[in-house]
C-alpha cells in the first residue's frame, strides 16, 4: 500500500486522505506506518515489479507467522491475502506463458539496421526484455546474424544450468551442433507452435518496435572515414543531397537532405518549390542548388564539403556547369544513378567523369543510398503536398467575391468541380447567394480555364 501523493502533499498532512480510507495506502504521511515497515513494502514493490516473488513470498510468510504467534490474527490475515493475491497474479502469468523458464529470440531487420529481441520468462512471468543491435556492415541473413548471436548469449550465461531457447527464425546448422555439445548451460531449443506462439509475437513486435526507435548511425562516422579516403579530401563534416519531384513539369520540388558523422542532420534539411514549372530535372536541380549555396553564404554558415545528386552523368554534368567556378573548387559533387532494371543494388557511382558499381564500394555504399533515398523521400514528400493542395484548389478561388462559404455551396450543390466546370448560368444561379451578375462572372472565369 503505497503512497502516490507529491512530497509536497505528503509532508503538510495533518490526517489521512482518501487513498487510506479505500484501503490503498498504509499513510506513512501521520504515522501510521513505520519508516522500517513502509521502506519493507517499497522494496517488497520493486521485487515483485522485478520479477522476485520467491523471496517476497518468503518475507511475507515469516511476518504471517510470527503475527500469528503473538495471536495479532488481523494483522496475519492482511499478510495471508497478500501472499495468496501474488499466487494468483502468478497463475495468470503462467497461463500467459505457458513456461516456467524460457529465453525468447526474435531479429528484426532493415535496408541499414539490425535488432535483436531477447524476452526472458522466468518462474512464469515475462521478466525482462533487451534489445540488441549489432553492427551490420555486411549483408549478413537473419539466420546467419541471429546463430551468431545465440551462440555468444549462451556463453556469456555459462552460470545458468539450463537454457530453454524460443525463436521463429532458423538457426544454422553449426550452431545447432555447438549448442548441443555445450553441458554448462544445457541447451533445450523449444519448436514453434500454437502454445508458444504469442511469445513470439510479443518479442517480434518488441524487435520492429525498438527498430524503428533506435536511430543507430555509429557506423555513418567510419563510412564518412571510408568517402574521404575515396574522394582523396582531408575530412568529410557534412554532406548534402539533392532530388527533384514533379509530374510532367508541374508543381516542381526539391530537397536538400543533410548527414553528418552522427547521422542525418535534420537542422540542415530543406524544402524548395522550384520557380518555373519546366519539365527539366537539370535546370531544377542546378537552381535548388545554387539557391543553397548561395543562402549558406549570405548567412556566412560552412559550406558541405560533398554534394550529392540523385542522378546521372547529365545531372551531374549540368548542374556542374551552372555553377561558378570558386564553388566547385570548394565543394565535391557526386551523383549516384539506378542500374540495370532499376535495381538498387547495381546502383552506380559517378564522379571525376567516371562511373564506379557501388558493388565494389561496399565501405560507402550503404551511405550514398541512405542519402540518396532520403533526398527522394523528402522531395516526393513535398511534390505530394503540393499536388493535393493543386488538385483541392480551382478557378474558383480565384474569382473575386467567393468566399469558403460560397465555395462550400457549389460544391455541395454540383458534388463535384468537374460538374460546376459544366454548370450552365441558369444552374449557377439556382444556388443561395448567387445573382446573375455573379452568375455571369463564374460561368466567364470558369470557361477561359
Amino acid at each position: 500500500k503505497l503512497r502516490n501523493c507529491k512530497d509536497i502533499n505528503f509532508k503538510n498532512r495533518s490526517r489521512p486522505c482518501i487513498e487510506y480510507q479505500m484501503n490503498r495506502c498504509s499513510a506513512p504521511c501521520v504515522g501510521y506506518i513505520s519508516e522500517n515497515e513502509y521502506a519493507k513494502d517499497v522494496k517488497n514493490a520493486i521485487n515483485f515489479l522485478s520479477g522476485d516473488t520467491k523471496k517476497i513470498i518468503k518475507d511475507l510468510n515469516k511476518n504471517m507467522d510470527a503475527y500469528s504467534i503473538k495471536e495479532d490474527y488481523e494483522r496475519a490475515i492482511i499478510y495471508r491475502d497478500k501472499i495468496n493475491a501474488i499466487r494468483d497474479t502468478q497463475k495468470k502469468q503462467n497461463v500467459l506463458t505457458g513456461f516456467k523458464d524460457l529465453d525468447v529470440f526474435a531479429i528484426k531487420k532493415n535496408k541499414y539496421n539490425s535488432c535483436i529481441s531477447v524476452l526472458k520468462v522466468e518462474e512464469g512471468w515475462i521478466n525482462s526484455s533487451q534489445n540488441f543491435y549489432p553492427d551490420t556492415k555486411e549483408n549478413i541473413s537473419e539466420e546467419h546474424l541471429l546463430s551468431i548471436f545465440l551462440e555468444r548469449y549462451v556463453i556469456e550465461n555459462e552460470n545458468r544450468k539450463k537454457l530453454n531457447l524460443l525463436t521463429d527464425q532458423k538457426i544454422r546448422e553449426e550452431t545447432k551442433d555447438f549448442l548441443k555439445k555445450l553441458d554448462n548451460p544445457k541447451i533445450n531449443i523449444h519448436k514453434l507452435d500454437s502454445k508458444n506462439n504469442n511469445l513470439i509475437e510479443i518479442c517480434s513486435s518488441q524487435a520492429k518496435d525498438a527498430l524503428n526507435r533506435n536511430n543507430s548511425f555509429f557506423w555513418v562516422s567510419f563510412a564518412l572515414e571510408a568517402l574521404s579516403n575515396f574522394l582523396k579530401i582531408k575530412r568529410i563534416n557534412r554532406i548534402e543531397a539533392f532530388d527533384i519531384s514533379h509530374t510532367s513539369g508541374r508543381q516542381v520540388s526539391a530537397s536538400c537532405v543533410a548527414l553528418n558523422k552522427d547521422g542525418p542532420d535534420k537542422k540542415n534539411y530543406r524544402l524548395m518549390n522550384i520557380k518555373s514549372d519546366v519539365n527539366n530535372d537539370y535546370f531544377a536541380l542546378s537552381e535548388a542548388i545554387s539557391r543553397r549555396i548561395k543562402n549558406l553564404q549570405n548567412s556566412k554558415l560552412i559550406l558541405p564539403e560533398v554534394i550529392l545528386i540523385d542522378g546521372g552523368k547529365g545531372q551531374l554534368n549540368s548542374v556542374q556547369k551552372n555553377l561558378d567556378k570558386n564553388i566547385l573548387d570548394k565543394i565535391i559533387f557526386i551523383s549516384v544513378s539506378k542500374g540495370p532494371n532499376r535495381k538498387e543494388k547495381y546502383d552506380f557511382l559517378h564522379f571525376n567523369n567516371k562511373r564506379f558499381e557501388l558493388t565494389e564500394l561496399k565501405d560507402i555504399s550503404k551511405i550514398l543510398q541512405l542519402l540518396r533515398n532520403e533526398s527522394h523521400r523528402f522531395a516526393i514528400s513535398q511534390h505530394r503536398k503540393r499536388r493535393s493542395k493543386s488538385l483541392l484548389a480551382s478557378g474558383i478561388d480565384e474569382i473575386n467575391g467567393i468566399g469558403i462559404k460560397l465555395h462550400s455551396n457549389l460544391l455541395r450543390h454540383f458534388g463535384s468541380k468537374s460538374k460546376i466546370m459544366e454548370a450552365s448560368i441558369d444552374d449557377l444561379k439556382s444556388i443561395p447567394g448567387i445573382g446573375s451578375v455573379k452568375a455571369k462572372e463564374i460561368h466567364s472565369a470558369l470557361n477561359k480555364k
